[in-house]
């Protein structure tokens, strides 16, 4: 897999000479772009299957037109060493692994790998915020597996992600295939948290180091906290929403995924009935009414969420049991 070709890292370092704008001539489409800053110097390409993000770094548009070898001809680059565009921004490191993942077609350029193991600690010089924000977009392509699996043998993120291994790679693949087979939307958090160990109190720790926000956090956390006996599909949907049933459903590969289908489109219902009915039934104002709800909520989740009819059913036979305990 490891062969010689333009290094996408020079993709990554693209620059007008001279001061001028940067001209492209592309089969399948025309766009010029002035250099703003290091991290974003393109306005947005498009190409044939979607359009070329802004942020993608400093010359994005230009390295997602060569490296799907569309036959770019480009006038005004300058091609320097690998080493020398990571000096001058070390996140391009973690980039150069993205536009591998999502344009490269995996076809590694040996020197700019290298040069990405050699500089690996200088990731440590990076804001979390950044380190994060570019391994979500990472994540977020449609097959971010073999580029993980060389950034693990290189040791790319041991200085910043130690908790990341191999078998975290595993799971991400693991997790894409389900993802895939259930047809539900890739989610870069949902990824995140299957690369890292299924420890929810670790994922926080992780999330609260890259500085995600806190409901980021929550939904990792949400996402391998694991219970004993866990609900039916619906059931933890309405307990703990169903984002969060769907990510511990398809992070589990034990969970058949016709449970996810019972989720698609579903929506928590909210219990018809109130403590006013309870004591419209007899049931004394006080602490049993919270107790009862309580007890009628459970048996209708137990339920599969009954009609109104049904509940009211329930209802009845709660506030007889209370009655005769305080007879």
């Amino acid at each position: 897999m490891r062969g010689k070709s333009k290094s996408f890292l020079d993709d990554l370092s693209v620059r007008s000479e001279g001061g001028g704008g940067l001209r492209m001539r592309v089969p399948f489409s025309r766009r010029s772009g002035r250099r703003r800053d290091r991290s974003r110097s393109l306005t947005p390409a498009r190409r044939e299957d979607g359009p070329v993000d802004a942020d993608e770094g400093e010359g994005g548009a230009h390295a997602a037109a060569t490296t799907t070898k569309r036959g770019v001809e480009a006038e005004g680059f300058r091609w320097d060493d690998a080493a020398a565009r990571i000096a001058e921004d070390h996140l391009r490191i973690l980039r150069y692994f993205r536009f591998l993942a999502r344009y490269g077609d995996n076809e590694l350029d040996s020197s700019a790998y290298d040069a990405c193991v050699t500089a690996a600690n200088s990731l440590m010089a990076l804001s979390r915020e950044r380190i994060a924000d570019e391994m979500l977009k990472l994540l977020g392509v449609a097959a971010p597996v073999p580029a993980l699996r060389l950034m693990i043998e290189g040791g790319i993120l041991r200085p910043v992600l130690p908790e990341v291994t191999m078998a975290g790679v595993d799971r991400v693949e693991g997790l894409i295939a389900r993802e895939a087979q259930a047809g539900v939307p890739v989610s870069a958090l949902r990824r995140l948290a299957a690369l890292l160990p299924p420890d929810a109190s670790l994922a926080d720790q992780v999330g609260a180091r890259l500085k995600l926000s806190n409901k980021a956090r929550k939904r990792m956390v949400v996402a391998l906290q694991a219970e004993a006996g866990e609900d039916q599909p619906r059931a933890l949907a309405y307990r703990i929403g169903v984002e969060g049933a769907v990510d511990r459903l398809l992070l589990d590969p034990n969970q058949p995924l016709a449970a996810i289908a019972t989720l698609d489109g579903w929506s928590p219902p909210t219990l018809p009935i109130g403590g006013g009915a309870l004591i419209a039934r007899g049931l004394t104002p006080g602490p049993d009414v919270a107790k009862a709800l309580q007890q009628v909520q459970r048996q209708w989740v137990e339920e599969d969420f009954p009609d109104a009819e049904r509940v009211a059913e329930i209802a009845d036979q709660i506030v007889s049991k209370f009655q005769r305990a305080r007879q």
